[in-house]
């Protein structure tokens, strides 16, 4: 497939300035400090995903477990997970965004900071959703390439 060069920057620019809203992103699963490896491990597996959203007592937005988390900071350690809590391995504080934040911004937040996984929140810290690099692919997949192949022809 033929394709002019010049046409890509005017088709990344469309994509990434777009909201992260757009790209319907996940509702997310939430834990608490008090919640398990196990229960942890469990809802990453039952859930097919790769992060769980960890809330206060407020219900605000205080961590990220994420599977990256589950083999660097779990595996091999002789955790027992039935007992070990995710205060113990989550990530504190994590970057978030809000549903207005643009693509662009969110790729180049995970890139510079080595994730996958941003939590999207509201202006008071609860949690609303979690966005992937997965999310932003398929997004890609889905309506980027559907434009290519709309100027194509």
């Amino acid at each position: 497939m033929d394709f002019p060069i010049e046409n890509i920057g005017a088709i990344d620019n469309r994509f990434l300035s777009k909201s992260i809203g757009l790209l319907n992103p996940s509702p997310p699963i939430i834990a608490t400090h008090e919640t398990t490896l196990y229960d942890a491990l469990s809802l990453l597996q039952q859930h097919k995903i790769g992060s769980i959203a960890v809330i206060d007592s407020e219900k605000k937005l205080s961590g990220i477990f994420t599977d990256r988390d589950a083999v660097l900071k779990v595996a091999l350690k002789g955790f027992d997970l039935k007992k070990v809590t995710l205060d113990t391995v989550m990530t504190p504080n994590p970057k978030t965004a809000s549903m207005t934040t643009t693509i662009a911004f969110a790729l180049h937040m995970m890139s510079e900071g080595g994730y996958r996984h941003v939590p999207i929140v509201d202006e008071e810290n609860f949690v609303l959703a979690m966005i992937s690099v997965k999310d932003i692919l398929d997004y890609l997949a889905s309506t980027v390439l559907q434009d290519l192949r709309e100027l194509v022809g």
